[in-house]
């Protein structure tokens, strides 16, 4: 719902044409919502206790159907997926620049022109006008002549494509014309006048029309009319119902007509140089031929004044009210005016004579100048400056507008500028409407894509796994532009509506298979075994998901009726779109997810460096402090310590000795001891006992002594 927001906040006439289909959409995507919280869990239930009170012996067809499949897609897992992803995963760097590489390619597909941007195509019609506009002040007489012409070559078109009218009874099926009025069509005003007129073709239905396109048909009508005598334009176009405006068209505005005009024919010029361009024409009307009478210098002086000359000049031609007569009801006035011979001849105002104050007359060119010359049917402006707009058609199968418009924005226009210093440009038709919708869709698009990555956010509580959820977007833009190569259509604004509506579609898979890689994770997997493992459980779903998409709009892909084209574009973006992006969401997200693993792992096992090391040197700084401290103490009790340990040495070496006294005398007098206890008990071992005592008597002083 959020992706399709940004649909509703389109500017301009392109933002009311296009309104309603987000609105539905969001309303239908608010009701399956509801439908699959309430109402999809009892179908369920019912369904699954169903299923486990029948005999498998006796399985239906539709569950025989489902065990097949499943084998088929168990065998497709197997053989084709699962050695897609291992190697994705063990090559997720040469992977992920794949894809880049794809992206860019895909981008200079749509930069080089291969798939080339028209706002709004002129698609395939029944519908076929012509428009004749002769000067103003043509008799009416001629133009119906005109336009009952062309109604009769319009039906020389079944002749020309006979073998269709055998098979099919007529490619025109019916004609009218209007003479006196041109309604209002696309961003043109209305016309009217007995100098205009139109016809309306209405050929037979696109769909019965396979190799014969509407503007063959246009084309070959314009070759069957030829040139006419007179006609100032004569324009042929389709109804498309497209709110796109004329192709080309560039209004120059300024306050020196003269030089309007001037410019808007070089403009005009310039345009017939490009090939494929066609009805090149500007909305400046000239008037009708009149004669512009201007009061002399010096007339003043007589009396006579420009209010004198425009009043009797009025009454010479239009005549004045002398009296009225009553006949019954009615009022009949009496006019007093020049004869009818005077009055239709341009040598009747040239002759006049003006009454002056005393009641003489003189010839009028003595009190006035007479010039010939051309007035305005109608003035446009636009901030209070006058403005003439230059328009083309083009035939978009030679022609692109967009580089019609960029070669004259880039060499021409800006050279027009300098030659006539008064005159400023401005780009309407197509481009002022591709403008205008591209402008709002940026920033709405901005928006919503600023809404998706929140709500990710909030249900991931990360802000990097909502961005490995969005990668899936760039991979939808590849698919649609390739969409558009392969189905040979252009590139419309209704393809940038469908690339909008498809940026909520495909992060959904990619939400699926990211979830469960964060499971797999939290149930202690291993980050590689999650991942393969979650890519091949969530297969079937994302498959899924995509071709049930895919299948609900590929109708609309094949579709030929002539309501129906505008939204092949749309069509084409969201199915092939999608398709790609299921393909790279299934092989790509899982190797950008091991990557921004790779990456988060190399920062944070940097970080746990620094620290440690940080540790490191926190602790040799406290030792060096700490040996410090002990230096300056030893330096101060160094010197008042030296005395006090010289006599403490002088006391424990006499100490020393008197022990060693003391224990000399206690062993004397236990050697005394058992030198009688021995003489009583052995005279002959006397002298080798005594022997034997004296070393060990020796002994013993050493030791002490030590």
């Amino acid at each position: 719902m959020v992706a399709f927001s940004p649909l509703l906040f389109i500017s301009g006439i392109m933002g009311k044409f296009i309104a309603v289909m987000p609105m539905a959409v969001i309303i239908i995507l608010i009701v399956s919502l509801g439908e699959a919280l309430i109402i999809l869990p009892s179908h369920l239930n019912h369904a699954l206790v169903q299923s486990e009170k029948k005999d498998r012996k006796l399985t239906s067809w539709h569950e025989r159907l489902q065990q097949k499949s499943e084998k088929g897609m168990r065998a497709v897992i197997d053989r084709l997926y699962s050695p897609a992803i291992k190697y994705v995963v063990k090559n997720r760097y040469f992977t992920f620049s794949i894809g880049i590489g794809v992206l860019i390619i895909s981008l200079g597909i749509i930069a080089g022109g291969y798939v080339p941007f028209v706002f709004f195509p002129k698609g395939e019609s029944d519908w076929i006008v012509a428009e004749a506009i002769y000067p103003l002040g043509t008799p009416y007489n001629l133009t119906e002549e005109t336009i009952a012409y062309l109604e009769k070559e319009s039906f020389e078109l079944n002749t020309v494509f006979s073998e269709f009218s055998k098979n099919n009874g007529g490619l025109v099926k019916n004609t009218f014309s209007i003479v006196g009025a041109i309604p209002r069509r696309d961003f043109k005003p209305p016309e009217y006048g007995g100098h205009v007129g139109q016809v309306w073709l209405e050929l037979a239905a696109s769909e019965k029309r396979e190799n014969i396109s509407t503007h063959t048909v246009l084309n070959k009508w314009r070759d069957l009319i030829g040139e006419i005598p007179g006609v100032e334009r004569l324009t042929f176009a389709t109804l498309e119902g497209g709110p796109a405006g004329n192709p080309v068209e560039i209004q120059l505005s300024g306050q020196d007509f003269d030089q309007l005009k001037q410019a808007a024919a070089e403009l005009e010029t310039e345009l017939a140089t490009f090939p494929g361009t066609f009805d090149i024409s500007n909305n400046f009307k000239p008037g009708k031929q009149e004669k512009k009478v201007r009061i002399k210098e010096g007339s003043h002086s007589i009396g006579v004044t420009m209010r004198d000359l425009a009043r009797q000049i009025r009454q010479a031609f239009y005549g004045e009210e002398a009296l009225r007569i009553q006949r019954d009801r009615d009022d009949v006035k009496v006019m007093v005016r020049y004869a009818d011979k005077e009055r239709h001849s341009l040598a009747g105002i040239e002759e006049m004579r003006i009454r002056t104050l005393d009641g003489s007359e003189i010839p009028i060119e003595e009190v006035a100048d007479i010039t010939s010359g051309r007035a305005y049917s109608v003035i446009n402006r636009v901030d209070r400056k006058r403005t003439i707009s230059v328009s083309s058609d083009i035939d978009e199968t030679i022609a692109n507008a967009s580089v019609i418009t960029g070669e004259l924005k880039a060499n021409f226009l800006p050279a027009l500028a300098e030659r006539y210093p008064g005159i400023v440009y401005d780009f309407e038709g197509q481009e002022k409407r591709t403008s205008e919708s591209l402008d709002s869709i940026k920033s709405g698009y901005v928006l919503a894509m600023m809404g998706i990555f929140l709500l990710l956010a909030s249900q991931f509580r990360s802000y990097i796994q909502p961005v490995i959820i969005m990668m899936a977007i760039p991979f939808g833009l590849i698919g649609a532009i390739f969409g558009h190569l392969i189905m040979g259509i252009e590139f419309t604004i209704v393809s940038i509506f469908g690339i909008v509506a498809l940026s909520g579609i495909v992060v959904n898979d990619s939400l699926i298979l990211i979830d469960f890689i964060n499971r797999a994770l939290r149930n202690g997997a291993a980050i590689h075994d999650a991942v393969i493992e979650s890519g091949k459980a969530r297969f079937r779903p994302v498959l899924l998901t995509s071709v049930t998409t895919i299948a609900g709009l590929f109708p609309l892909l094949l579709e030929r009726s002539f309501q129906a084209q505008f939204l092949i574009p749309m069509a084409v973006s969201i199915c092939f779109g999608l398709l790609v992006a299921t393909i790279l969401t299934l092989l790509y997200v899982p190797a950008l997810y091991l990557i921004v693993a790779d990456v988060t792992n190399l920062f944070v096992g940097r970080e746990q460096k620094l620290l440690n090391a940080g540790g490191g040197v926190r602790n040799a700084e406290g030792g060096v402090r700490n040996a410090e401290g002990g230096l300056r103490q030893a330096q101060t009790s160094r010197m008042g310590n030296t005395e006090f340990r010289g006599k403490g040495d002088q006391v424990a070496a006499a100490g020393g000795k008197q022990i060693a006294g003391d224990k000399s005398r206690k062993i004397e007098v236990r050697e005394q001891r058992a030198e009688t206890i021995s003489q009583k008990r052995s005279r002959p071992s006397t002298a080798l006992k005594q022997t034997t005592r004296e070393a060990e008597i020796k002994k013993q002083k050493k030791k002490v002594t030590s």
